[in-house]
Parts: C-alpha cells; sequence; structure tokens
C-alpha cells in the first residue's frame, strides 16, 4: 500500500506508530484520559504516514464494556480529515510544510485507518457484541 501501513502491519499496534514531532502529546494525553474517565473522546492531531507525510488525524473512541466478564473493549473510528481549510490551519499551527503534507493518495492513506477499525471491530468487539444481543422473538 503507497504511504500506509498493510492490516497486518497495523493489527495489534497503537496510534503511537502514526506519531511524530508535529504530534501533540498533550491532546494525545488528553484525549486517552478523557476516554478512560468517561468512555467516550474525540480529537484531532496532526499524525504521519508510514511514509512520513504529516496529516490531519480525526479520532472518535468509546468503551463497550462485556455485561458478563466486565472486560473493556474500545472501538475507535480513525480517518484523515479532508477539509482543506482545516488541514491548512492545523499543519499550518505546528509549522508542518505544504510540501511535506501533500498526499499522492490521500484516499488510500486514509483508507487504512477505516481497514484498520474494522479488523479490531471484528476481532475483539464483534463477538461480545454477537454474544449480548438477545434473539429477536415473534
Amino acid at each position: 500500500m503507497h504511504g500506509g501501513y498493510e492490516p497486518e502491519e497495523a493489527f495489534s499496534t497503537t496510534p503511537k506508530v502514526l506519531q511524530g514531532e508535529g504530534t501533540s502529546m498533550h491532546k494525545a494525553g488528553e484525549f486517552a484520559a478523557r476516554v478512560a474517565a468517561t468512555g467516550v473522546a474525540s480529537v484531532k492531531l496532526i499524525n504521519y504516514t508510514k511514509l512520513g507525510r504529516a496529516f490531519v488525524h480525526c479520532l472518535r473512541s468509546c468503551r463497550i464494556t462485556d455485561p458478563d466478564t466486565g472486560t473493556a473493549y474500545y472501538f475507535t473510528e480513525s480517518y484523515e480529515e479532508t477539509d482543506a481549510a482545516i488541514q491548512k490551519a492545523m499543519l499550518k499551527r505546528n509549522h508542518v510544510d505544504d510540501d511535506e503534507a501533500e498526499s499522492e493518495s490521500p484516499t488510500r492513506d486514509g483508507a487504512i485507518f477505516i481497514a484498520f477499525v474494522l479488523i479490531v471491530f471484528t476481532i475483539l468487539v464483534l463477538p461480545v457484541l454477537q454474544e449480548a444481543t438477545v434473539p429477536f422473538v415473534r
């Protein structure tokens, strides 16, 4: 995959693999703390593709707890910001060069994050939800 991680590279890793010089560790820490405290949070960060291209990374996360075991699972949606004005403002504020931020395939770069979320959801969360679902009775 050009610019991104293959699913097998992304599986079982944390978003830390995407962090770099322009990533606000303060905002990332606040995001993690909010998810831990309230079970839900969202944030926009500057992160980096495998090839080092800076991009505005939108994350939303929620905690799902298995009612039988009490095990907490985290569903995280992740995508690249597509609004050009937001991208430019955030990258400029974080002193990222426009040349560095340009992608030959921004859609494909962002698609890996969707694939990552789907893999994690399918393997970790879906079985818990299926077990917790009450069968339809007529």
